[in-house]
């Protein structure tokens, strides 16, 4: 059993041995009698695990160690730290380069957005005088209808209250007239 998990440890990445190791820890918690065997095979998978992964980790932070190392022999500790403040002022110009223009590209975006706005609200601004006359127009032709209706229910006599009725029908007429035009208006 535990040849075939070596060969399954060495064959798996690491965040799925955190994965297995997590199971493992999990299952020790809800079964106490296996508790010290699983913590054996977690320890012992976290230390396959780290060997392997921090390998590479040291093997990398070795070589730039050894650099640095090489580096500071040779040019001396002055020469070197102004070699490194030179590396690190470098990144930074480079850095501010990227970040001058990305800010102009945003510049010229926030330019031609705010021509579009300007054009969008001119528009906005002409339609609404167009609209202005036919709102008010509607808005009377309401409130002509309201009072109408108002009118023929506290009338009694029969004949005033057909006499109302028709006009309020001459003006719900209008109304259906205007709408007509906006459906018209719409599609064209």
């Amino acid at each position: 059993m535990d040849t075939t998990d070596n060969q399954s440890d060495n064959s798996l990445s690491s965040e799925q041995k955190e994965v297995q190791l997590d199971k493992i820890s999990n299952d020790s918690s809800s079964n106490p009698s296996t508790d010290n065997s699983n913590l054996a095979k977690a320890a012992m998978a976290r230390q396959k695990g780290a060997t392997t992964d921090d390998k590479n980790l040291t093997e990398k932070s070795d070589l730039t160690e050894r650099l640095k190392q090489a580096q500071l022999a040779m040019q001396g500790p002055e020469r070197f730290a102004l070699s490194e403040q030179r590396a690190l002022e470098s990144k930074i110009k480079d850095k501010e380069n990227k970040i001058k223009q990305r800010l102009s590209e945003i510049t010229k975006l926030k330019e031609s957005l705010e021509i579009n706005w300007v054009a969008l609200d001119n528009k906005r601004t002409a339609l609404k005088k167009i609209l202005s006359p036919i709102l008010k127009e509607e808005e009377e032709i309401e409130l002509e209808e309201d009072r109408l209706e108002g009118e023929e229910r506290i009338t009694p006599l029969p004949e005033e209250r057909k006499r109302i009725e028709k006009q309020r029908w001459k003006i719900q007429d209008k109304r259906r007239e205007q709408a007509d035009c906006w459906s018209a208006y719409r599609k064209a």
